[in-house]
């Protein structure tokens, strides 16, 4: 009995540890932007500036920097990857031009209902002053014997 009690005490605590690293980790989400990480490791990459003062900039510590280089390595220079970019940026660009064109049909039809409360008016207005009625009826036909 003693040893499945310590057993499952043993359970117990690496579940409480594993719980413990996973929330770790989850806590650990970059405060780095992706566009900054790629402008920081192209600048280390082309020399265009030093590591010193990649580090210096960014406020990063060597490992970090190191990471940042492996991850643009696996994603960035990876070809499946920039063909994901690809269309993740073409899709951008078909959202922008779909949202144009909605705020355009969203113009024209406010547009066009302001036209016909304009008319709608009109007929009101016309009809007061003949003492007719303008708008075509649609009920009986007339025969025309």
């Amino acid at each position: 009995m003693g040893k499945f009690v310590s057993c499952q005490y043993s359970l117990t605590l690496n579940r409480k540890v594993m719980k413990d690293r996973n929330e770790k980790k989850l806590s650990k989400k970059s405060k780095f932007p992706e566009e900054v990480k790629v402008k920081a490791v192209n600048q280390y990459r082309f020399g265009e500036l030093t590591e010193e003062e990649i580090l210096e900039e960014y406020q990063i510590n060597r490992e970090q920097l190191r990471r940042w280089n492996s991850w643009y390595q696996r994603t960035w220079l990876n070809p499946f990857y920039q063909q994901k970019m690809k269309k993740k940026e073409e899709e951008k660009q078909n959202i922008v031009q779909l949202r144009k064109e909605l705020e355009a049909t969203e113009k024209q039809l406010q547009d066009a209902r302001l036209r016909i409360e304009t008319l709608e008016h009109l007929i009101r207005i016309s009809e007061r002053e003949l003492g007719i009625s303008l708008k075509k009826s649609f009920g009986k036909k007339r025969s025309w014997k």
